[in-house]
Formats: structure tokens, sequence, C-alpha cells
């Protein structure tokens, strides 16, 4: 007397063999051995239920993909994307700039209102921006401007030029980002349209934003001409490792107080924090603590970075 489980069984292997190794149709299957071919469907499913067919996908995957992985697995990150160094950083930051543009392409939607700081990387995240006829999205400044020699890495000019790829509006600060003294901030911010524009900080839904270095030799602050040498030597004594919106922290993510937080025009850190997705965009080793201290302090939840940052950011400790 046959077994009528092996003879299932056989059954579904012969039903398998037809449809994934000899790419028979459902429906030449069907007529083969006179059933429905609702009824192979049903068989095909149970071959895979009952892993008499397995499925294996041989992925190709990045060189920075294990990089990535482990970055966004240590700090909690909704993404991570790690590109190849190049001899010159300029062409890391191009790249970083790509994938980051690449990305923001990805989950933008119409309706949304984007956050952009200042800075070189960022510089190249707009420069490779394409534009979509099939979103209307707006553009807010997040930093008062810098100098008129950083003028293609200004928020001002940053903003202007993705709210023009995004069909939508840019909203400017109309204000550097650091003034005189904190009396001088305090009058600014009372004035209606800057008021209005922090306002406008709770909406965000989307921020990209630089990691900056404090040390001197490669801090954007100091080469605009915003503060002297004495001021960053000052701002690395309080202990600030990195800033990030022009506010400076340590290496645990914290404030710091310096001689220029009272005079920073620009969204705040706890502002920062409630954004839904902040992508942080970086290159090179010199912005290793910057990084650490951004993700330590959970001001940003979307990293990209080139691999020879990536590899400092893991085997810090």
């Amino acid at each position: 007397m046959n077994d009528p489980l092996l003879e299932r069984r056989a059954l579904l292997e012969q039903i398998a063999d037809m449809y994934y190794i000899k790419g028979m149709s459902q429906e030449e299957i069907a007529a083969a051995v006179s059933m429905s071919r609702a009824n192979i469907s049903k068989l095909l499913k149970a071959c895979v239920e009952q892993k008499i067919v397995e499925f294996r996908i041989n992925y190709i995957k990045p060189p920075g993909y294990a990089l990535a992985e482990a970055l966004k697995e240590r700090y909690g990150l909704k993404k991570a994307v790690v590109v190849p160094s190049h001899t010159h950083e300029e062409l890391s930051k191009n790249s970083v700039g790509v994938e980051a543009a690449s990305y923001i392409e990805s989950i933008i939607t119409s309706g949304m209102l984007v956050g952009v700081s200042w800075g070189t990387t960022l510089y190249y995240v707009v420069n490779n921006f394409h534009a979509r006829n099939t979103v209307c999205a707006d553009v807010i400044q997040m930093v008062g401007g810098l100098s008129a020699k950083s003028i293609d890495t200004d928020g001002q000019d940053l903003a202007k030029k993705m709210a023009l790829a995004l069909n939508g509006k840019s909203f400017i600060i109309q204000a550097p980002m650091i003034v005189q003294s904190r009396v001088l901030k305090d009058l600014l911010l009372e004035e209606p349209n800057i008021a209005e524009h922090f306002k406008m900080f709770n909406r965000i839904d989307i921020a990209i934003i630089g990691l900056g270095s404090n040390r001197a030799e490669f801090s954007a602050i100091y080469k605009s001409g915003n503060i002297t040498r004495e001021d960053t030597e000052n701002i690395t004594s309080m202990g600030a490792v990195g800033n990030l919106c022009g506010r400076h922290i340590d290496i645990d993510g914290n404030p710091c107080s310096t001689s220029i937080s009272d005079k920073v025009i620009g969204i705040e850190l706890h502002q920062l924090k409630k954004i839904e997705t902040v992508i942080g965009v970086a290159a090179g080793f010199e912005k290793t603590e910057a990084v650490l201290g951004s993700l330590r302090g959970g001001y940003i939840n979307v990293l990209i970075v080139d691999e020879n940052l990536a590899h400092s950011i893991l085997n810090a400790r």
C-alpha cells in the first residue's frame, strides 16, 4: 500500500522541478498533471513552506556595506552610508554629497520642509541634487550667514539652490551666524521676520547638516573669518570637539558653553533633536570627534561618511 505522505512529497518535488528547473509555466504544469492552475500555485507555495525549494540571493554588496551596517547597529541609526575615500579630500566630500543627495531624493515628498545648515560637504550635496518635477518642497536656512568669501558654502545660497531643484520656496535668515553680542542677538530675534523664521524650525521634516571640527586648521567657521584663532583655542579649552549648526558639543554630545554661544543665530540643539530625519554628512578622519559627539548626543539619525572616517569612528573609544 502506497504512503500518501510520500506520494504528496513526490508530487511536490515533480512540480517544483517542472517550474524551477525546467522553466515550465503554471498553465503548462497544470495541463501535464491534470490539475487546475490555482492548485499548482498552492502546491508551489507549499514547496517553499516545506523547504523543498529554498532561495538564496547572492547580493553584490558595496565595499562600505559592512562599515555602514556596523555604524547603524552601534548608534541605532535609521540609515548609514559609507563611500570610498579618495586621496583628495574634495573628491571624498563629493562622493558623500552624491549619496546624501540620492538619499534625500528617495525620501522627500511634496509639502515637506527641508532644513539646511552650511559647509563644503553640504555644497556637494546640493550640487548633486537632481530636480524632480513631481515634488514641490520648501527649504529653510537653519543658521545665519557666514561671509562673502564663503558664498558657495553659505546656507543662504544652498537653501536657494535646493529650493529651486525642489520647485519650492526658500526661507532665508537675514542675519549673520555670529553677531557681536548677546544683546544684539536678542534684538535681532525680536524682529518679526526672524522670529517667524525661527518658529518654522519646528515644522522641519528633514534636516541636512555638516559636522564641523573645532581645530583651527580644519574649522570652517574660523576659515570664514567669523571667529579668531583665540576663539578656537577658547572653544577647545571648554571641551568642545565639534560643532553642528554653529552649536558646540563635547565628545559625549553635551552642549558646551563657549565665548560665542550667546552670539550664534541659528537653530538650537534641542530643536534639532525633534526633527524626524536629521542627516549628518562629513568626510575625513579629522571629523571623528565631531561625528562621535553628534552620534552620542542623538542629534543625527542618518550618517553619510567616507571609509576613512567610518573606520576612525568605529575604532574610537
